[in-house]
């Protein structure tokens, strides 16, 4: 039986049929089976171990020699390069330990890791340990006065810089950089200005980067002549350094106003050079005049010919010459216009719709005609849906003009001065319900784009996250208007809603045609002061009045006729704005009360209260009282009024111990009237 098998397998060898498994699994003469002789480095190996490991691995790696300062300045560098500032201490720890020692090189690694995480207090210690060991070198130093920058002592920046000139040490260009930088983000442009001279006198070789923050500063600056003095520099240094668009925008900008076609002519020597623009460049030309609606359509265009992306300030500087000249349709076809641009390609950044949508709510925000304004609005209220939650930061929305906001007990409507106080979250214990405009909200994020790099934008931007957080919770009392109900709050001083009984007038005066002229000059004789006719308004007062205008017939858009009382002058609506002190535009302070006076129209049984630091908000509402006591808003001026004129529960629920017995239960009486806000329906409840 063996022998049979062994012929049965010798009989399929000289078949010819292959051994498969021999194939794959027997041993070939052309098959090197070898292990790679190559061992993972000591940083590969420090980068890739756990946290809990990391201070073991380095430990061992510095006692088998293998953990040098070599060693240890890459590993450092790929700390910094992965933003892991912790490991690295760990490894800085491991190496005091072996008494390596740290070079000036790797100091300065660690201050720029730590000014990276803006741990400012972390690179102070290596710089104080650095100076212990006399390791402080040039590129140490400069670390330093990147720390106070990032840190906003401007004034140790320059009193640093200042001692090392003196001490004649040596320093690269950017040291005087990062000295001029600090001081112009903290507007001591005249202070940058004066250390960049001092520099020079020293010996001091700027570079490109120095010369751009010098004219940078004197553009803040702001002084008179001084578009000429940073033209002289910008021709003097010509051909010394590389000009790039930078220094050209900085020069363009001190040639705003009445030197605007300066300006014009700048920028064309800046083609003729062939200096590539920036996005900036023709940015800063249109805000050189921003009145000017040719020039504003012609920067436009010229954007387009070049091939390069349109900011919000150039389409803002459009829509609102459109709006102030009354050309709403215009608006409207160069809007839709554009908007069919960007859809050609929409892959491509240059042709992003954001910066149209930014520019028209802005526009939309300051527009003088808040009727014309909602119907630009409903036009594109889909695109615009889509832009608003990255306009606020996620804070506002588009909301419903359908729904209106009801609201009980005492409310306080705050501008954009009380949410940079870090107290005001103290008004939850004063107030019902607090209110946010939407313009409010737009103008802080727009701060933070504006300041950006500077201590005032990091700090708004800190309070708009802190915003964020209570709006977010449901138990708050405090929401922000959206965008919708802000542009229908702005109806309400300006045009007024209209009403039934606003169209009887009309009815009433196209009716009535017999000396209507002679009607009307006797009228306007005798009266003084008028006021809309508004949804309040549902009877007339008893020594009231219609007012006759002049017309036969009703036609679209056709004034609304308006109620007098005695001693009133009669003014038609849409003739133009009575409360607003810039007829082009309306003003923040404006919006704010267009919040309060909208809330208080809807809600008369509601106390609305306007808190603002700023006098101008509070001028703004004295006005409206005066103009309008039917409507009366409450002034807080913040913080001194907020505890005398709305005082918080506590203090109310308190009783006075130094009265007599019987004035105590009077007290308890007047606390009860007013129910805690957590202990009512939910507030702004839109309906």
């Amino acid at each position: 039986m063996f022998l049979f098998c062994c012929l049965r397998l010798r009989n399929r060898k000289c078949d010819g049929v292959p051994n498969v498994g021999k194939l794959l699994y027997g041993k070939r003469k052309n098959a090197i089976h070898t292990t790679s002789k190559a061992k993972p480095s000591v940083v590969g190996l420090l980068m890739q171990v756990p946290e809990s490991e990391l201070r073991q691995a380095a430990w061992r790696a510095a006692n088998v020699k293998e953990l040098n300062k070599s060693t240890l300045s890459e590993v450092l560098k790929k700390y910094r390069a992965v933003n892991r500032l912790d490991r690295s201490e760990v490894v800085v720890a491991v190496a005091d330990e072996f008494s390596l020692g740290l070079t000036s090189s790797h100091y300065c690694t660690l201050m720029a890791h730590a000014n990276d995480n803006k741990d400012y207090q972390t690179a102070l210690r290596y710089w104080n340990r650095a100076c212990s060991e006399k390791k402080a070198n040039e590129k140490v130093h400069g670390a330093l006065l990147a720390t106070y920058r990032g840190a906003s002592r401007w004034k140790d920046a320059v009193q640093h810089y200042n001692a090392m000139l003196e001490d004649k040490i040596t320093l690269d260009p950017y040291a005087l950089h990062t000295v001029m930088n600090a001081c112009r983000r903290a507007n001591a442009c005249d202070v940058a200005i004066t250390t960049f001279s001092k520099a020079v006198r020293s010996g001091a070789s700027p570079n490109s980067a120095v010369y751009l923050e010098l004219l940078r500063c004197m553009q803040q600056l702001r002084k008179p002549n001084q578009w000429k003095m940073s033209l002289e520099v910008l021709c003097s240094i010509e051909g010394k350094v590389d000009l790039t668009a930078g220094h050209f925008n900085a020069t363009m900008a001190t040639m705003g106003g009445a030197l605007w076609t300066k300006g014009v002519e700048l920028f064309q020597t800046m083609k003729t050079k062939n200096v590539q623009p920036s996005k900036e460049t023709l940015s800063t030309l249109t805000l050189l005049n921003p009145n000017n609606l040719p020039h504003a359509v012609q920067c436009v265009a010229e954007a387009h010919t070049l091939g390069m992306p349109i900011t919000d300030a150039m389409y803002r500087a459009v829509l609102t010459n459109l709006f102030r000249l009354k050309l709403d349709h215009e608006a409207v076809r160069f809007a839709e216009r554009e908007f069919g641009k960007c859809n050609e390609d929409p892959g491509n950044p240059v042709n992003a719709s954001i910066s149209l949508s930014l520019a028209i709510i802005d526009g939309l925000l300051a527009h003088n005609r808040p009727q014309e304004a909602l119907l630009f609005f409903s036009t594109f209220e889909t695109r615009l849906g889509n832009v608003v939650g990255s306009a606020t930061r996620g804070l506002g929305t588009i909301g419903l003009r359908s729904q209106r906001w009801i609201v009980q007990g005492r409310v306080a409507v705050v501008d954009h001065n009380v949410l940079l106080d870090p107290r005001c979250e103290s008004l939850f214990s004063h107030y019902d319900s607090i209110l946010v405009p939407f313009s409010s909200i737009r103008l802080l994020v727009r701060r933070v784009r504006e300041l950006f790099g500077t201590l005032k934008g990091r700090y708004t931007k800190q309070r708009l996250k802190r915003l964020q957080e209570l709006t977010a919770d449901q138990s708050t009392p405090m929401r922000v208007l959206p965008m919708a109900h802000q542009l229908i709050a702005h109806t309400y001083i300006v045009d007024g809603p209209i009403t039934s009984e606003s169209v009887e007038c009309l009815r009433e005066t196209a009716r009535e045609k017999k000396d209507e002229d002679e009607q009307l000059r006797e009228e306007q004789r005798r009266l003084t002061e008028s006021f809309f006719i508004r949804k309040r308004d549902a009877l007339f007062s008893k020594d009231g009045f219609v007012a006759r205008v002049c017309g036969s017939s009703i036609n679209e858009g056709a004034d609304v006729a308006v109620v007098v009382k005695p001693g009133e002058t009669p003014v038609v609506s849409g003739s133009g704005p009575v409360v607003l002190n810039s007829p082009d535009r309306m003003s923040a302070p404006e919006r704010v009360l267009a919040v309060a006076v909208m809330l208080k129209s809807l809600n008369p049984d509601s106390n609305v209260h306007v808190v603002s630091p700023n006098p101008v908000q509070l001028q703004v509402v004295e006005k409206w009282n005066q103009m309008h006591p039917a409507i009366p808003l409450t002034m807080v001026r913040y913080p001194e009024e907020v505890t005398l004129k709305a005082p918080a529960e506590e203090q109310q629920q308190q009783p006075s111990f130094d009265r007599s017995n019987e004035e105590v239960p009077v007290t308890k009486k007047a606390s009860c009237d007013r129910v805690p806000w957590h202990e009512r329906r939910p507030l702004f409840f839109p309906s």
